[in-house]
This record gives structure tokens, C-alpha cells and sequence, in this order.
């Protein structure tokens, strides 16, 4: 999944698009060793909601919502 997963520096600063770095990863074991791997991998909470006439994010990150299968 590529794009920018932080930082929203002012929670109820407007949806102009704040991040600006990437630091949040999900990591899963080498291939070789496992074989879980990723399905999918999406971004949540990406965009501020309104409250009353004001915006709010959830968080000063963006979430990363993984689906993974796992090795039977």
C-alpha cells in the first residue's frame, strides 16, 4: 500500500490533505519461514469527520486495515 500514514499535527484542522510522512508499517515474517501473507491492505480513518461546523480525525496517524492469511 503506498501513501503518507501521519501526522495531522491540528486534529480539527480540514480534510487539505495534513500528512506528510510515512511511518506506520505492518510487517509479516519473510516468505520463506511462513506462509502468511498479506491479502489486503487499506487505509481507515484517512479523512477528518464533522462535528457540528468544526472537523475532527480520530487520530494524529492514519489507520492501516490489514487482512491477512495465515499458514495452516
Amino acid at each position: 500500500m503506498e501513501g503518507f500514514t501521519c501526522c495531522v499535527d491540528d486534529l480539527s484542522s480540514g480534510p487539505s490533505g495534513p500528512l506528510e510522512e510515512r511511518i506506520d508499517y505492518f510487517f509479516l515474517p519473510p516468505a520463506n519461514q511462513d506462509h502468511s501473507r498479506a491479502v489486503s491492505c487499506e487505509q481507515v480513518l484517512n479523512q477528518p469527520f464533522r462535528v457540528d461546523s468544526d472537523w475532527q480525525w480520530a487520530s494524529d496517524h492514519v489507520g492501516l486495515l490489514t487482512a491477512i492469511a495465515l499458514a495452516q
